[in-house]
């Protein structure tokens, strides 16, 4: 009998793609004889999720994570980036497979209810603030913004109804890290046509370089750099490229993430404090020889700048720790906590004045206009500005969530195993995301990118989360 219907569900997956094709290809002929390129972008792009949908079979979920991996090697499609189109698709196949009785043994994991009440305190601003649509800047701000946390929040509760075992994290792996190389080569290519200004203190081309680092020293434990090999080789010519791009937080990022490492996973714990205490001589000796013997490229000297030296003077005021524009932002968001406590301005909702300022390019003395997009610099102030006091202390408790979950599961999983691998990796980008919270972050670009994160990291089947689902099962 289950041969039967599961025969009868592949013919009709065949006869639905059938039709989509035949569809697309009407549509696709209408757009080409109207001249139209954007509607026949959408029509390609729908063919090649459904025929990836149909290749990876049950492994579509791994379509979201290679979404925000791809960042900027797909271009936007109607204004929808690759990391939306890869929740979209991973959350329309889960509710396809679950009507066609292809995913009978998901079970629900309680712990994503710790985003629950960040999610719906955000609902309940949206409910009592609608923003403005398309027309008043809603495709990129606004409503967008809602969009975001709606489909982040779907796609973490079904990848969190998955089972990745050891085979699936090792497909995770090469995936990401073999999408965030293509990132890199792209951007080094695109970067070689342009015209470099010889006086740039930043080169953001080379940053990508970043996510391959990590995922190459989340794989690999730090006594396995030490040697001359193809490893060691290429960590030096990321963490040089990264430093090479002239952003600060990302020279701290690399320079930090195998300490991270070496504790979070309890490999080679003595080594690391060895190698960083050692390091810091010849960091000492090319710090003192900046500006006196010899000069460092400017984007170099602006990653480092968060160190003492005599640095240019075209970076030399990066160093001060001094920041007008921050501090006129974070200063503006403070207010509006002062002003309404309990839940902030009126979440993404667009003024119309500050429509202006968005479209037209303006700005103001206070940076008003900064609070249209939620650009705070500041993830725990901005989200009292957006939604209030209490979203802060909901974003705290996914946090806190986060951290437990991945720490535990890492505890139980197989050193130097793939499900290791994908641990290590979340464990770390999420504690540096918290390092760099004073500075960064957003009430929506931060649960969009850590609630299918945390999806994955639930999914990862280990001791514990066995137990979870025989307890969920009883």
């Amino acid at each position: 009998m289950r041969d039967n219907i599961s025969g009868y569900t592949i013919r009709l997956q065949q006869l639905l793609f059938g039709l989509l094709l035949l569809v697309v290809g009407l549509y696709a002929t209408r757009s080409m004889m109207r001249g139209g390129t954007g509607n026949l972008q959408l029509a390609v792009a729908a063919v090649v999720g459904v025929f990836l949908v149909l290749l990876l079979d049950r492994h579509y979920w791994i379509l979201c994570p290679i979404g925000f991996a791809a960042g900027s090697l797909i271009p936007s499609i109607r204004g929808v980036n690759t990391a939306e189109m890869g929740c979209l698709i991973v959350v329309a196949t889960h509710f396809v497979r679950r009507a066609l009785r292809h995913d009978e043994t998901l079970h629900f994991r309680p712990m994503v209810l710790f985003a629950l009440p960040y999610f719906v305190w955000a609902a309940i601003s949206f409910v009592m603030n609608p923003p403005g649509l398309y027309s008043l800047g809603g495709q990129t701000i606004g409503a967008r913004f809602y969009f975001k946390l709606i489909i982040a929040f779907w796609a973490m509760v079904v990848l969190s109804l998955q089972e990745l075992k050891e085979d699936d994290c090792r497909h995770l792996f090469y995936a990401l890290i073999i999408t965030s190389s293509c990132v890199f080569v792209k951007s080094v290519y695109l970067r070689s046509l342009a015209v470099v200004d010889d006086g740039a203190v930043t080169d953001y081309a080379l940053l990508p370089a970043a996510a391959v680092f990590f995922w190459l020293m989340s794989r690999y434990r730090l006594s396995r750099f030490l040697s001359i090999s193809w490893r060691s080789l290429a960590a030096a010519v990321l963490l040089l490229a990264v430093l090479f791009s002239g952003k600060r937080r990302g020279a701290f990022n690399v320079a930090i993430f195998p300490l991270i490492r070496a504790f979070v996973a309890r490999q080679d714990r003595a080594k690391a404090v060895v190698i960083y205490t050692v390091a810091i001589i010849p960091l000492v000796l090319m710090l003192a020889g900046q500006g006196n013997f010899y000069n460092l490229p400017l984007p170099v000297q602006r990653g480092l700048c968060f160190l003492p030296a005599k640095w240019d003077g075209r970076v030399a005021h990066y160093a001060s720790g001094e920041d007008p524009f921050r501090d006129n932002v974070r200063s503006y968001a403070w207010q509006t906590v002062r002003e309404k406590p309990l839940f902030g301005r009126k979440g993404f909702a667009i003024p119309l004045e500050e429509i202006f300022w968005v479209n037209y390019g303006g700005t103001t003395h206070d940076y008003e206009g900064h609070a249209v997009s939620g650009n705070w610099h500041n993830t725990w102030i901005g989200m009292m500005a957006d939604f209030g006091i209490p979203a802060a202390f909901w974003w705290a408790m996914f946090c806190g969530a986060m951290l437990y979950i991945v720490h535990t599961r890492l505890r139980e999983s197989r050193p130097g195993s793939y499900q290791s691998t994908v641990l290590v990796y979340y464990y770390c980008a999420f504690a540096l995301m918290l390092l760099a919270s004073h500075t960064s972050g957003h009430s929506s670009l931060q649960p969009f990118q850590w609630w299918p994160a945390f999806g994955l990291v639930l999914a990862v089947t280990t001791p514990s989360s066995l137990k979870e689902l025989e307890l969920d099962c009883a």
